[in-house]
C-alpha cells in the first residue's frame, strides 16, 4: 500500500533466479492496475547496473 500511495520510493522485486532487487517504483508505474502490479518484467540495465528500461514480457 506505501508504494501505491507514493510514500515508498523502491520497490522489491526477486529476479528468475531469486536474486532480491531494489527498484525504484517509478518505473513500474505504467504497468500499475487496480489489481496492483502482476507479471513477469524485462529490464535492461548499462555496465554499471543504471536503468535502461523496463518492459513487460
Amino acid at each position: 500500500m506505501p508504494f501505491y500511495q507514493g510514500v515508498v520510493k523502491n520497490v522489491e522485486v526477486r529476479d528468475s533466479n531469486g536474486k532480491l532487487l531494489h527498484i525504484n517504483g517509478k518505473y513500474f508505474r505504467p504497468f500499475v492496475t487496480t489489481s496492483g502490479i502482476q507479471g513477469r518484467f524485462i529490464l535492461r540495465v548499462d555496465n554499471t547496473g543504471k536503468f535502461i528500461s523496463l518492459n513487460k514480457s
